[in-house]
């Protein structure tokens, strides 16, 4: 899909609807009257009008079960939801993700009763009280489980309470109406926001940025309440969105051409804002990697127990000379938009959970290692780039196998840093065949590749990532090649640096199967060693050309396909007995690699 005019008309008009608010703040001056009273109400009731749609919008596209009518809510009942999503987040298997949800929360519930007092300024305020906590309490009671999207949510609700308290100084109907124009603007771009990821079905999703589109929206909320409060007006000039706050007050036409033009404007924007970040990922990787290491060592605990061992197969160390990067011809031909992949790309969610991306390890659990396999994976940690690492054990103990907890920490403490993961636990749920397993897990990598991808990806003659290909994906061994192929054109568009984490691979191998998971296993070492082994092509940063990927296999007992590539020499293979895996209780420990 070749990136032009026509081609974003069609993604408006037929794709998903992108939020539209969240442009780069920029100095604009500011005039002593920025609005008479009588354009404030204005511009009020019309964002009022444009939430009442949204909000119906957001309803329609709800599963049934999740429906609630448009009923009144109060601030009690917004607290008693808030109050549950709490409890929800705060199960053991829940807290070591929803940490930051439910900090954002309990911030948000002692901040909430600035609004009743707010809105006693506006011509409506019984009105503007039922929308405004009708819509916060449907958002919230969407959300409840999609823990990221929660998150951001009620981060946002809490800037905007504060901004609403500080408005309290010298509050005016004029500066009510205005502020919640502003705050209505909001809601209804979040709400349109979450119909369009929930079309792509990303609101489950670990990596996707659910903030980007709405950060200096709400800065120009905080702004703009400071302005007019904080005597900030004085000055000559002050940051306000204004490419998003033309928005507001606007209706018919003027407001489509506003959105588009600047919905152009914020993929722009997103595009430079990942180059950014994935430049100084490539700039401080060494000290993100110290970090993890420094972690590492206080999480886990190295044992010396009896009866341990720790076999050691293979090698983690890349041979340059047998390992030089490929040299294909590459010819620039289009541009395709990663809602367009993450929208064509579906239907892969029925193959898969989002669970299964995850396992449970608190933030307060340690993990029992016996001494070598724990040396040998913080030195495997210290080698950069290095081949993957395997840690298998001498024997099943069922599912899931002890060794998962060393996967489930490694995530853990991966995704604390921002360190882009992708990871898939095999045993998380149960198929009805092994295929069924192998699906699962190469469709769950490609959903989150593309989740970590840029914005826009720059497609060459080489790769096919369109519609058409992703339909035949159907679930079924007769589109495996289709499926790596994919993948395979994924990592080309991986960030600087990638964690892969894949446990349990050998529950999913039989004689019938382990012809589909020996080149699974061969296409994720082959990107380990395409990572440029040759030192010319190894930039300023100390990172290869074409990024880094670390990954780690962990497996409660043999896979063939993985000793087979890593006898090879092509990865480090460790075979340790997994009694001694465990998780201990305790609060501290620091432990010298």
């Amino acid at each position: 899909m070749s990136m032009t005019t026509a081609t974003i008309r069609q993604i408006r008009q037929h794709g998903p609807t992108p939020s539209t608010i969240g442009l780069k703040s920029f100095p604009v001056c500011a005039a002593p009257n920025m609005t008479t009273i009588g354009n404030a109400r204005m511009k009020l009731e019309i964002e009022i009008k444009q939430l009442q749609r949204s909000w119906r919008d957001f309803q329609d596209s709800l599963r049934h079960h999740e429906q609630r009518s448009q009923t009144l809510a109060s601030l009690d009942l917004v607290r008693e939801s808030i109050e549950e999503a709490v409890q929800l987040w705060s199960t053991p298997k829940q807290q070591p993700l929803l940490q930051k949800s439910v900090k954002w929360a309990q911030t948000c519930l002692d901040t909430l009763d600035v609004h009743p007092r707010l809105m006693e300024f506006l011509p409506e305020p019984q009105r503007a009280y039922d929308l405004f906590f009708g819509v916060v309490y449907s958002v919230i009671n969407a959300s409840k489980e999609q823990y990221r999207v929660a998150g951001v949510f009620l981060k946002f609700l809490t800037k905007i309470n504060k901004a609403v308290s500080s408005a309290l100084v010298l509050a005016s109907s004029e500066l009510a109406a205005s502020l919640y124009a502003q705050i209505f603007l909001f809601l209804g771009e979040f709400m349109r926001d979450y119909v369009a990821k929930s079309r792509c079905r990303i609101l489950y999703s670990h990596n996707e940025d659910f903030k980007t589109n709405f950060k200096n929206l709400i800065d120009s909320v905080e702004n703009f309440a400071a302005m007019k409060t904080d005597s900030v007006c004085s000055s000559p000039c002050v940051y306000t969105d204004t490419a998003g706050l033309v928005k507001v007050g606007l209706e018919g036409d003027a407001r489509v051409q506003a959105s588009q033009t600047t919905f152009i404007r914020q993929l722009i924007w997103n595009v430079q804002k990942k180059k950014a970040v994935n430049a100084k990922l490539a700039q401080g990787w060494r000290r993100i990697f110290d970090l993890f290491l420094s972690e590492l060592k206080v999480r886990v605990r190295k044992v010396d127990a009896d009866g341990a061992f720790c076999q050691l197969s293979g090698s983690s160390l890349v041979d340059q000379q047998n390992h030089q990067p490929e040299s294909v011809d590459i010819t620039t031909k289009r541009r395709l938009l990663k809602l367009r992949v993450q929208q064509d790309s579906s239907s892969l969610q029925d193959f898969f959970d989002n669970n299964e991306q995850t396992h449970p390890f608190g933030v307060d659990e340690r993990l029992a290692i016996p001494a070598p396999v724990a040396t040998e994976i913080y030195n495997w940690m210290r080698v950069n780039p290095s081949l993957p690492l395997a840690v298998e054990g001498s024997h099943s103990l069922g599912l899931p196998g002890r060794l998962t907890l060393i996967s489930a920490c490694y995530v853990s403490i991966a995704r604390k840093h921002s360190i882009p993961t992708v990871s898939h636990f095999c045993a998380a749920s149960p198929r009805a065949s092994k295929e069924a397993g192998i699906i699962s897990l190469v469709y769950s990598l490609i959903r989150q590749l593309i989740d970590v991808a840029p914005p826009m990806m720059d497609c060459d003659s080489n790769c096919d990532l369109g519609k058409e290909r992703f339909c035949r994906l159907n679930g079924t061994m007769s589109s495996w090649t289709d499926a790596l192929g994919i993948l395979d054109a994924l990592l080309r568009y991986k960030p600087p640096v990638l964690f892969c984490v894949i446990d349990a691979l050998d529950v999913l191998e039989d004689e019938s199967t382990v012809q589909y998971v020996k080149p699974l296993v061969d296409l994720l070492v082959s990107h380990t060693t395409r990572c440029s082994t040759a030192h010319s092509d190894v930039q300023q940063t100390g990172i290869p050309k074409d990024g880094l990927i670390k990954v780690l296999f962990t497996t409660a007992g043999q896979c063939q396909a993985i000793q087979n590539t890593f006898n090879q020499g092509r990865g480090l293979l460790i075979t340790t007995d997994p009694t001694h895996v465990h998780v201990v209780n305790e609060d501290t420990m620091d432990i010298d690699a």
